[in-house]
């Protein structure tokens, strides 16, 4: 039985991931040991589905197809940076969103229904819009960086879809692939 391992996510123009990465820059010299989202693989993850086998492919799309065609276009822009779980003990670096974040939430809300329809585990925390720019791997207190640090203004982004992407986990890094587009198309 075949699978792959999968997630759902909004993806963001190149243009924009070279201003989040220089954000993830400034962060670095207070950091040990991280794994840097590389560009091209920043995204906003609305449900990580994990192994999947490739037969529910079919079905995985007609039901986020259904998803988006419940959703208008809308805008996000991005607010601040922070940290899960805690600036002492940061295991996660991300930006998170702004504008279009109560947009981003019922929308994550809805593939989560949608896809618990077909078996895949409901997510236990709530949803955070953010996206990772990088996971720490030693542990670091970012507190008074965090506190000190200004976000720089950065275009907000038109979300007109989202995707389902495949994740092949390589020694260089995570190599993403793009099953299929869903374009929202509420009017």
């Amino acid at each position: 039985m075949a699978t792959i391992r999968a997630f759902i996510a909004i993806e963001i123009p190149e243009k924009v991931q070279k201003e989040l990465i220089k954000i993830g820059e400034s962060f670095k010299p207070y950091i040990a040991r991280a794994s840097w989202v590389k560009l091209g693989n920043i995204h906003l993850t609305l449900k990580f589905l994990g192994d999947v086998r490739t037969e529910m492919i079919e079905s995985i799309s007609e039901a986020l197809g259904e998803v988006a065609a419940n959703f208008s276009p809308f805008t996000i822009s991005f607010s601040e940076v922070g940290v899960f779980p805690s600036p002492r003990r940061p295991r996660v670096l991300w930006v998170g969103v702004g504008e279009g974040g109560e947009e981003t939430r019922k929308l994550a809300g809805e593939v989560e229904r949608a896809m618990a329809k077909l078996g895949f585990k409901r997510e236990d925390r709530p949803f955070v819009p953010h996206l990772t720019l990088a996971r720490i791997k030693s542990p670091s207190n970012l507190t008074e960086q965090l506190t000190s640090f200004k976000m720089p203004s950065i275009a907000p982004v038109k979300v007109e879809g989202f995707s389902l992407i495949r994740s092949q986990l390589d020694p260089k890094g995570a190599i993403y692939t793009r099953i299929k587009e869903f374009k929202l198309a509420k009017t």
